[in-house]
């Protein structure tokens, strides 16, 4: 025969963040807890990656604009959508060391099993990240078009690359995907901004 409680207490304290790691290499964050939360009440809208501890004028930061997370656990992880992996990986004054990775949120990131918020983290004391890894996954040309009116060559890339890496004396334009009628190009201006679409001006 089961017995009735005497007396319940019900939980009234907060979730805390423990500890996160970004991953740049899978497109992750994953955010460790002090107890199980609520993956259904995570609001992914509500993180900020800064590049200083203290938000300022001049501090770079990153505000998440959407992504998925995993069930309810007191480990949640973040799969970011490409749109906010490609811009982290375009700022590089945040997101690619411990030491230009912190976060910030407002207590409506997430809510625990019994729907405390929990503790917010300022942006003025934002939380450092306790690992940063990096991306190692090299770059594909998806595709690329070639506009003769304006003479500009558009490369698509599967993520951001580094404009400035460009080496344009490297490509090389063919009539067919196995002729040999080729034509090398020797030079032209690409554009300065990282993207994953580049323009380069021959």
């Amino acid at each position: 025969m089961a017995l009735e409680v005497s007396t319940f207490t019900p939980d009234a304290v907060p979730p805390t963040l423990s500890s996160y790691v970004l991953n740049l290499a899978d497109g992750t964050l994953t955010l460790s807890f002090s107890e199980v939360v609520n993956a259904s009440s995570f609001n992914v809208l509500m993180l900020v990656l800064q590049g200083t501890q203290t938000l300022s004028n001049a501090t770079t930061f990153f505000k998440f604009t959407g992504g998925s997370v995993s069930t309810n656990s007191h480990v949640i992880v973040v799969n970011m959508t490409t749109t906010d992996l490609n811009e982290i990986k375009r700022l590089r004054e945040v997101g690619t060391a411990m030491a230009n990775t912190f976060v910030s949120f407002s207590d409506y990131l997430v809510q625990d099993m019994a729907g405390n918020w929990i503790v917010p983290i300022s942006n003025q004391s934002a939380r450092m990240a306790e690992n940063v890894i990096a991306d190692t996954i090299p770059p594909v040309l998806l595709g690329f078009s070639l506009d003769m009116n304006l003479t500009v060559l558009t490369l698509s890339f599967s993520e951001t690359v580094s404009a400035p890496t460009l080496l344009v004396s490297l490509l090389i334009l063919q009539d067919s995907a196995n002729s040999s009628n080729r034509f090398t190009l020797s030079s032209g201006t690409t554009q300065l901004d990282n993207s994953s679409v580049i323009k380069v001006t021959l």
